[in-house]
């Protein structure tokens, strides 16, 4: 039982409690009621049929003083119309003499006159009343009467069932009331559960829990938002630390080999081509070893900037070390339009630019492999870039040179 309550949902338990709680409060005021209704009725009803014995009893004084059957008769005769009076008899204790008697129904009663025992007694069905009828302080005689207490039974089922159809009405009302408040009250946990495994699948730290109320889980909703933006800021640094260069915010060489392989796929896939560009930039060195690493430091960065607004959207520039970068452009026509890629990159990092209070104009060479449905391995393409690069390095700066596969050689071009 404890391990199947711990597997129910937080909104089935709260349901659950609450009819619990309800239900058995309701049986309590039920039977509470019941029973003081109930003594309630009794109690009028005995004093009802004990009042009537005395009146009749008192009325039958002189006829029974007397003997006089005739008045004794008359005396019961206002008994007749009282549905609940099942039987009534008047007799003389002195003479032990039976003087009126009244049935109804069949009802198979006999008065004992050697009775004297003036009490109540009550049975499933009925109440038995023995008035004595005194005159001048002795007893002279006694009226037996029998009262059916059916009626009283009747009004019992009555109270029953209102008291059935108002708890069945109030425990509906309240299980509306219940469902509506719990569904506001777990709303917000059924929601961070939702958010909580969304996340761990999707590994989509933008979502957020609405906060629905200024309570407790309102403070639980703002907490557990709270912590997700530390998260997901963590997870930026993290993935910024493992996919992007820190000097220069371009992707490093594990992102590069990533998109290099999307873009491989995609070439395999739409029968298309490619460039990989190697650029090498000249005489770094000397910007370190002259004018220290931070204004190398700087240089790479201004580069970086002026070599990614020359390119498209699609395109990745990333940082394989170093003095070292590399693009790779995908949805190439044919060796012109990375030609004039090239041209273009060579002139955006050949712009003067000021380095410690210096007028320095860059150089770089650049090596160009391109890829397609065919040559599609990516240890070959850095390979042949590289060769690209060597090879235009030979005959001067500023330049950039193509692998052509057939030769196995560079097609220098100038910048």
């Amino acid at each position: 039982m404890r391990l199947k309550f711990s597997r129910m949902r937080i909104a089935t338990k709260i349901m659950l409690v609450v009819v619990m709680g309800m239900s058995l409060a309701v049986l309590l005021t039920i039977v509470a009621l019941n029973y003081y209704e109930r003594r309630a009725q009794e109690e009028q009803f005995y004093k009802q049929s004990r009042l009537l014995a005395e009146v009749v009893a008192q009325g039958a004084t002189a006829s029974v003083a007397f003997l006089d059957k005739r008045r004794a008769r008359e005396e019961l005769d206002p008994l007749r119309p009282i549905n609940s009076i099942r039987y009534a008899c008047l007799y003389s204790t002195q003479m032990q003499t039976v003087l009126a008697e009244l049935s109804r129904g069949g009802a198979d009663f006999h008065c004992d006159v050697r009775h004297t025992d003036f009490s109540l007694a009550e049975t499933p069905t009925q109440l038995q009343i023995l008035q004595p009828i005194r005159r001048n302080g002795l007893t002279v005689g006694a009226l037996f009467l029998v009262t059916s207490n059916e009626e009283l039974q009747r009004r019992r089922q009555q109270l029953i069932y209102m008291l059935l159809l108002a708890a069945l009405s109030s425990c509906l009302v309240s299980l509306m009331l219940v469902n509506y408040f719990q569904r506001r009250i777990s709303m917000p946990i059924v929601r961070l559960n939702a958010v909580t495994r969304a996340i761990a699948s999707d590994k989509d730290w933008s979502q957020r829990v609405e906060r629905y109320s200024e309570d407790e889980l309102g403070e639980l909703v703002d907490s557990f938002n709270g912590m997700v933006d530390q998260i997901e800021q963590d997870q930026r640094k993290l993935e910024q630390m493992a996919y992007y260069d820190a000097l220069t915010k371009l992707p490093n060489r594990r992102l590069l080999e990533e998109r290099l392989s999307r873009a491989i796929a995609r070439a395999r896939r739409n029968d298309s081509q490619y460039a990989v560009c190697f650029i090498d930039l000249d005489d770094f060195k000397w910007v370190n070893d002259t004018l220290g690493h931070d204004a190398g430091d700087l240089l790479l960065k201004h580069l970086a900037e002026r070599v990614s607004a020359v390119l498209r959207k699609e395109d990745t520039l990333a940082r394989f070390g170093g003095d070292e970068f590399v693009i790779v452009s995908e949805n190439v026509q044919d060796k012109s339009h990375i030609g004039a890629l090239c041209s273009k990159v060579l002139e955006a990092i050949s712009q003067p630019m000021t380095l410690v209070d210096r007028q320095y104009q860059c150089r770089a060479t650049i090596g160009v492999a391109l890829g397609g449905a065919k040559n599609n391995s990516m240890i070959t393409l850095m390979k042949q870039a590289d060769i690209a690069l060597y090879e235009a390095k030979k005959t001067g700066k500023n330049k950039y040179g193509i692998f052509d596969e057939k030769t196995h050689q560079a097609t220098e071009q100038p910048g």
